[in-house]
């Protein structure tokens, strides 16, 4: 890796912010073990120095406690989505394929409890804003196809980001990935690895500003089937950042 500017080191210092530069970004997981498993061994070959989950890692046909292991074994950053915070909270618990705290095991209902909302890091690129929405609001959401992005988001994300503060918003919720700058800062959506929702994940490399999309292609569900899924990675789309965030629609 390339030597470090005074400038970066000293913001570094300044905000004592975990220091990113190629990081593969896991969206919503529901619980889709298996696959989880294969990104990350996927990722960690790429060369990968950080991996980030973007939560939503609750509710789904997998083995929910199987995930949480393979973040914490991995070193992966999480953090709290909306289906992660209704398991703890008890609420929709009529939602299909929820899953039920009280079920857990007490390691599980720790890993739980202790994801945050949001989590900081500084890149080589400025500071990145890690979430599962928007900032504080695990629901908020901006879809690759708001054009112009609705007033209430972009309040939002200018709130969230504190009006450029952050150069990136990572998050996710929504199931789309998306690459896009909104007023002062860029969001990067991992979208989902749910084998329904056409799934896929990113890799970023925010030294040199070039990322890649990857799909996923991951056999369905079976009731009766104990056997690994099978599960393809091919890429799909290069992604190129912006040296400095500018204001965009």
């Amino acid at each position: 890796m390339q030597a470090l500017t005074g400038q970066i080191r000293g913001q570094i210092r300044m905000n004592k912010l975990p220091y990113i530069r190629r990081v593969g970004l896991i969206g919503d997981v529901h619980a889709e073990a298996d696959v989880l498993e294969a990104v990350i061994e996927f990722l960690k070959s790429q060369g990968t120095d950080t991996l980030l989950c973007m939560g939503d890692i609750a509710d789904g046909f997998g083995d929910l406690e199987r995930c949480f292991r393979l973040l914490d074994d991995e070193n992966v950053y999480a953090v709290l989505g909306n289906h992660d915070r209704w398991c703890l909270s008890g609420e929709l618990r009529n939602l299909p394929e929820c899953h039920f705290f009280d079920d857990l095991s007490e390691s599980a209902q720790q890993f739980l409890k202790q994801l945050p909302t949001t989590r900081a890091f500084m890149t080589p690129r400025g500071r990145a804003l890690m979430c599962h929405g928007i900032g504080e609001n695990d629901m908020g959401k901006i879809l690759p196809g708001d054009r112009p992005v609705p007033f209430a988001a972009r309040a939002e994300l200018q709130q969230a980001t504190r009006n450029g503060y952050y150069s990136f918003l990572l998050n996710g919720h929504s199931h789309y990935r998306m690459v896009r700058t909104v007023e002062q800062s860029t969001v990067i959506n991992a979208g989902t690895i749910k084998r329904e929702h056409e799934p896929g994940f990113l890799l970023m490399d925010f030294e040199t500003g070039l990322g890649q999309s990857y799909d996923l292609e991951v056999s369905p569900h079976t009731l009766a089937s104990t056997h690994r899924p099978s599960i393809q990675i091919t890429p799909a789309e290069e992604i190129h950042l912006p040296q400095v965030a500018v204001a965009a629609s």
